[in-house]
């Protein structure tokens, strides 16, 4: 029986700190590693996972279909990825540990540690850093008008202005809140960027 751990792992827990940082993002940069961990995170209290049962699940992601229509040869297909490369992979990186004989898959203790955040920019969207400085200057712009005089804006007295700030900024920062809580590995139903891999 082989237990797969990592040196990541071993070097925390003698004291050390690992900075092979890149080792982590590169096992992140597959869209089905991505979609490993963040199945494990969401059944955390579950693991260790069946190997088979993660397959049947990835494969009903990347394929769009019910976990139930899911073909033989198409889970053997991802197990045997699984296995052979996925796996040992996070698991040399210390984000899983598995069990060949068992076939069971569980996240270490750094992994259920780790937020990931992965935040999806499209050409048609604007990223949450750009949207608050956008906003910052357009109030900016709004309380100089307003000091000027320039109608409009004095339409709204100073204390008004703060308050239409202070909102602005609550509502935003809720928004964004709620938004980065949506992009992390673990939390919705699928994996946020999922992508084939």
């Amino acid at each position: 029986m082989e237990l797969h751990t990592s040196r990541l792992e071993e070097g925390l827990a003698d004291g050390t700190r690992s900075d092979d940082l890149d080792d982590l993002f590169d096992v992140l940069s597959n869209g089905r590693r991505r979609a490993v961990l963040h199945y494990l995170k969401q059944h955390r209290q579950d693991c260790p996972i069946e190997i088979s049962e993660l397959s049947r699940v990835l494969v009903a992601w990347e394929e769009g279909i019910p976990r139930d229509q899911v073909g033989y040869d198409e889970r053997h297909s991802v197990h045997t990825s699984l296995r052979q490369f996925h796996l040992p992979k996070m698991a040399s990186s210390g984000l899983v540990r598995y069990n060949d004989q068992e076939t069971e898959v569980e996240l270490t203790p750094i992994a259920n540690e780790l937020d990931v955040y992965v935040e999806t920019v499209g050409a048609d969207t604007t990223p949450w850093s750009k949207y608050f400085v956008t906003l910052s200057l357009t109030i900016g712009a709004a309380l100089v008008a307003t000091s000027l005089g320039v109608v409009p804006f004095t339409v709204l007295s100073g204390l008004q202005w703060s308050i239409v700030t202070v909102v602005a900024f609550i509502v935003s920062s809720l928004a964004f809140a709620y938004d980065q809580r949506q992009h992390r590995l673990g939390e919705g139903e699928k994996p946020p960027l999922f992508t084939r891999g």
